[in-house]
């Protein structure tokens, strides 16, 4: 395998999951997120990154110019954050940083995986 084919080497390049994702599924997260922990989930310019949970305003930003699985891919790992109570105490958060970005990926990539979406090409590098 030629180095960038690698996975580590597409997530290093910032390759994204392509295609579409089950509408479904975007609403199911976002309807969780919002009645279940009082979230707003928004499509916007973000700040580099592909999403963020930000629990002071409870607003979950998702990259608005990604492709469509990699937007629920990523909708689903800042869930994750959410439902591992990592944003609870951000103190907590830059302590064990690794770890709970360990964790909110894994939930992406089995909520992924559930839907029948590919996700190993950004997550496993993410997760290893």
């Amino acid at each position: 395998t030629a180095p960038e084919e690698t996975p580590e080497a597409a997530y290093a390049l910032g390759v994204k999951v392509t295609g579409e994702a089950p509408a479904e599924l975007w609403e199911r997260l976002t309807h969780h997120a919002e009645k279940v922990h009082g979230y707003s989930v928004r499509l916007e310019p973000t700040r580099g990154e592909d999403g963020y949970t930000d629990p002071k305003t409870r607003v979950v930003g998702i990259k608005e110019d990604d492709p469509e699985a990699h937007r629920v891919i990523t909708l689903a790992h800042e869930v994750g954050h959410i439902e591992c109570g990592h944003v609870a105490d951000l103190d907590e958060y830059r302590r064990h940083r690794g770890r709970m970005e360990c964790e909110a990926e894994s939930v992406a990539y089995i909520v992924a995986g559930a839907a029948g979406l590919d996700a190993a090409l950004t997550s496993v590098p993410y997760i290893a």
